[in-house]
């Protein structure tokens, strides 16, 4: 049996990084990007996808129990892996008193020695009275006990797999994992409740504000970036639910998003002209559709020699450019208005908004009014309809005394062109319209399409099938970007 092979979209194909108990070298370098997929995620792969190692230690992924990543055994026989190692827990809580780690401090070396002595000792007994199923490796057991009981469990793996953007604990038998854009329900799991509860207290300790009494529901900024949301016993019932999400590395180009399907060929060369041409750009998005992906591969888009300057509410965004820097928003009206100055007196050639919305869209339409360019935002609205409702209302909010026509006015002169990502029915993600503000008669604010992608079918599978198409309109920008040197081919707005 191989390992788990897997469909990536949204950045180049790469293997998971392997996940210990013993450790294995990871694979170093990626293969080439997958072409673009034409079957859902549970079916068989139509594309290019990971190539399985043909060495003696194929690469383990993060997302698989340790036995079943070995490519020996099945998925039962990692079901009885866990049930072995919850065993193994269980009669070691009882020859050893484990209620000093409930607080997730690091335990004192007489702890961790009396601990290790009956994790030994109660491992070499499940194996000499036949309770370690066939196949089952206790030397990997004792691996995957000592990092529950010491460290942080089955997460470790994941938090430290760069292929994984978000960990979901959703109780202590059944975690999920966003791995390569797709969401993967994982063969590893905690063996209690309590266990999770240990994980909890730990990473709250590492992110330097340990829990409080009573405290249900988590929020922590965790090392490198990692954020952590969780509610906990009672407010959840008597399980707890996590989320674990990682900054997102900007890795994919937007020839990577033609190959996977995610934009077509017009619209990227379109894209690439208007970052070259320092346009000001906006996309908005739902959850999980993308937009965070797109605005990454819009920002590697252009030179890397451009002086860079990142505003997010935390690092949600990791960009690879030499000259980046990262700035907080801050939680208040005028904390994030000093960050939005500090960030235009910098003079950036690339100003990249991970947040837009609420008191900073005010400031950045103000900043785009006094000459800013190259402005690359990221908004928080499903469709174009519910941006052009939302953000002329945090305009106004901000800057009381103008009207809401006033606020559509300023926002439809701040920005080029606006592209709308959604996530479709089969957890693809498409730029599903790219168009330019246009302000005509009694609707000041509409948008004006260049592209859109239109739903065709539903295939056998689930597998939505759809096109790009130009709807003929060549956008303003079109002009401006010549005057600035920037050619561009005018056919790729043809029907």
């Amino acid at each position: 049996m191989t390992p788990a092979v897997f469909q990536t979209e949204g950045r180049p194909s790469a293997p998971p990084q392997v996940m210990a108990p013993a450790p294995v070298a990871p694979l170093t370098q990626p293969p080439a990007a997958s072409a673009q997929p034409t079957v859902p995620p549970n079916a068989a792969p139509a594309h290019s996808s990971i190539p399985v190692s043909s060495g003696p230690n194929p690469p383990r992924s993060s997302v698989r129990s340790a036995v079943a990543s070995e490519g020996l055994v099945d998925a039962s026989i990692a079901a009885s892996h866990r049930v072995a190692l919850g065993k193994l827990i269980e009669r070691t809580a009882a020859a050893v008193d484990l209620a000093a780690l409930a607080s997730g401090d690091a335990p004192s070396s007489a702890m961790v020695a009396a601990i290790e002595r009956a994790l030994s000792e109660k491992a070499a007994a499940l194996r000499a009275s036949g309770d370690l199923p066939p196949g089952v490796d206790s030397e990997v057991l004792l691996a995957e006990a000592r990092r529950e009981l010491f460290e942080l469990g089955p997460v470790g793996p994941l938090l430290e797999d760069e292929y994984v953007d978000e960990v979901q604990v959703i109780r202590h038998d059944h975690i999920v994992a966003l791995h390569a854009q797709k969401q993967v329900a994982t063969e590893i799991a905690f063996t209690s409740e309590a266990a999770v509860a240990r994980l909890v207290r730990r990473l709250a300790i590492r992110a330097g504000k340990p829990l409080t009494p009573g405290e249900v529901f988590v929020e922590r900024r965790l090392e490198h970036g990692a954020r952590l949301f969780g509610v906990l016993p009672p407010a959840s019932g008597d399980t707890h639910m996590l989320v674990l999400r990682k900054p997102q590395r900007a890795l994919s180009t937007l020839e990577d998003l033609v190959r996977t399907g995610m934009v077509s060929r017009q619209m990227a060369t379109l894209f690439s002209h208007v970052v070259q041409g320092r346009a000001n750009v906006l996309v908005t998005g739902g959850t999980n559709s993308g937009a965070t992906l797109l605005l990454g591969a819009l920002a590697a888009a252009g030179s890397m020699e451009d002086r860079v300057v990142l505003l997010q509410e935390d690092d949600e965004l990791v960009l690879n450019q030499p000259h980046a820097v990262s700035l907080l928003i801050g939680d208040t009206a005028e904390a994030g208005a000093k960050t939005v100055h500090a960030a235009i007196r910098v003079r950036p050639d690339r100003l990249i908004v991970g947040s837009f919305a609420g008191h900073v869209v005010g400031e950045i339409v103000d900043a785009v009014g006094d000459g800013l360019d190259g402005v690359l935002a990221a908004a928080r609205a499903p469709t174009l309809r519910h941006l052009s409702a939302r953000l002329p209302a945090d305009i106004a909010a901000s800057r009381k005394g103008i009207s809401a026509d006033t606020a559509r006015e300023w926002l439809a002169g701040a920005f080029d062109l606006v592209i709308e990502v959604g996530r479709l029915r089969d957890g693809r993600q498409r730029v599903t319209r790219v168009a330019e503000f246009a302000q005509s008669g009694s609707n000041p604010l509409e948008a004006r399409e260049i592209f859109n992608f239109t739903v065709e079918r539903t295939a056998a599978g689930g597998l939505v099938e759809g096109s790009f198409h130009a709807t003929g309109t060549v956008p303003r920008i079109a002009e401006d970007l010549t005057s600035r040197g920037v050619a561009i081919d005018r056919s790729i707005f043809k029907r």
